[in-house]
């Protein structure tokens, strides 16, 4: 797996794709991950880009990720893993995506973006029930 760090943030971006998936061409499941910041405030929300690669930013909509959607003022852990999953059938295995990622604090505050990531496939061993 490839990780990419930049002023305290780490970003993992990877598509997982389910044996079933992978055989029937279904639609993929998205699934990103990334650890909080270090140091500073505490991120209570999340902007994440995606793009085609090299292409411009505005491929897809910014997704805004809450830390916890019941109460805003929730942040992250300093260094916590953080995942999310992006809706089935967003993105085609046939191009080659990357992304970035940028955290909010509680006054509205932007982080900065990490650089572009390349994101990659990665299909689960069938043998493996997450336990």
């Amino acid at each position: 797996m490839r990780t990419l760090a930049l002023a305290g943030v780490v970003v993992l971006l990877f598509f997982a794709i389910g044996p079933a998936a992978a055989e029937t061409q279904a639609p993929l499941e998205v699934r990103v991950e990334w650890r909080a910041p270090t140091t500073g405030s505490l991120v209570v929300l999340w902007e994440l880009q995606i793009r085609v690669k090299h292409g411009p930013p505005e491929t897809f909509d910014p997704i805004l990720i809450p830390v916890d959607e019941n109460d805003p003022t929730v942040g992250a852990p300093h260094g916590s893993e953080q995942e999310f999953i992006l809706p089935g059938g967003l993105l085609s295995r046939d191009v080659v995506y990357e992304g970035r990622i940028r955290g909010f604090d509680v006054q509205g505050r932007a982080g900065p973006w990490t650089p572009w990531t390349e994101a990659w496939f990665e299909t689960p061993d069938p043998e493996d029930d997450g336990s």
